[in-house]
């Protein structure tokens, strides 16, 4: 490009020489004409790179927090498909995290900025369904990660099977413990799709283990490290006999094992969480933690992008896009998870 530029230089200050020598008519014509020449093969360069340049369409992606590295994981995942596609992503979280009202306010930004699409996981499967309207309305493709809205017009949710794959390390946990096992549960935030179906498939895997195992309680952490700690802390003091703990998330994962290393009762308390972040896996290694399931994000930021892309070219997309969370333990923790 700045050779072209450079001739085209030399070939104005060649016009401006033959006006002053007074060459030829027929000469200064055909110079003035190359000049004329380079000059539309210039531009046409120029705005060919404009429009290669141009993405293809704006994306908004809103995780719900930025305090577990997992939405990190989403947001890159995310990016990367942008990269692949050429669509510009747009990356939000609210200060305080799971704030569905500020997620809502994110996607009204977006209203006003006539974005082609948003990816987001919601705070609240109920509250985030204004939002999701709102955005319909103004033509705005959505779809969901890892939690699904409970209603509004979504057009794809990417996600791990939350249910099949809490049970499935529930499962795993309940092979590890003897006849009549104490456990307790640690959930996450009230009214978020993912804390409900993955309480439900851990407490059904205990229900449906033969070994008599019994639930002592089960309380929510809202899917918080600290909070997972302190909570972790009372049940120490409240039930001299646990057998396991059950959480939510790898952050109250990690969270229960302070908790239970401080008392000094590793030992006795084997413990699960579920997201497959690097810390749990690394402490599972360390034979601290029992289990995870390993869920992914990247994965799901990654096709719930993807899906906005199908959506704004006109091809169909699945509602439910499935990423597989598989069980982690000592077993298989040093196996990559590959999923571009």
């Amino acid at each position: 490009m700045r050779k072209k530029l450079l001739w085209l230089l030399v070939l104005v200050i060649i016009v401006s020489m033959v006006g002053t020598f007074s060459f030829a008519g027929c000469k200064e014509e055909v110079v003035e004409e190359e000049a004329e020449e380079a000059a539309e093969e210039a531009s046409a360069e120029e705005e060919a790179k404009v429009v290669a340049e141009e993405p293809f369409a704006t994306v908004m992606v809103i995780v719900k927090s930025m305090e577990n590295p997992f939405w990190d994981a989403m947001i890159e995942g995310a990016k990367k498909c942008g990269e692949d596609l050429n669509m510009a992503i747009e990356d939000f979280a609210p200060v305080v995290g799971y704030d569905v009202e500020e997620q809502i306010s994110f996607m009204e930004q977006g209203i006003v900025k006539g974005i082609d699409g948003i990816a987001i996981a919601p705070g609240d499967s109920e509250g985030i369904i204004p939002g999701i309207e709102k955005a319909d309305a103004a033509g705005i493709i959505v779809t969901t990660l890892s939690s699904d809205a409970f209603g509004g017009p979504v057009t794809s949710w990417a996600g791990s099977p939350n249910y099949d794959s809490a049970y499935n390390v529930g499962e795993y946990v309940m092979t590890q413990l003897g006849d009549g096992a104490k456990i307790v549960v640690l959930e996450g935030k009230a009214a978020n799709e993912v804390a409900i179906e993955r309480d439900r498939g851990f407490k059904d895997a205990v229900e449906d283990s033969d070994k008599n195992a019994e639930i002592l309680t089960s309380q929510t952490a809202n899917f918080n490290a600290v909070e997972g700690q302190e909570v972790m802390e009372n049940l120490l003091v409240q039930f001299p006999e646990i057998d396991a703990v059950l959480c939510a998330n790898d952050e109250m994962a990690l969270g229960a094992l302070a908790a239970i290393e401080e008392a000094g009762r590793l030992d006795e308390i084997m413990i699960a969480g579920y997201d497959g972040n690097s810390a749990t896996k690394q402490n599972i290694k360390d034979g601290k933690i029992l289990a995870t399931a390993d869920q992914t994000p990247g994965a799901q930021g990654y096709w719930g992008v993807l899906a906005i892309y199908m959506a704004v070219k006109g091809y169909p997309c699945p509602r439910k896009l499935y990423v597989p969370a598989p069980v982690i333990t000592i077993d298989n923790v040093g196996e990559p998870a590959e999923w571009w």
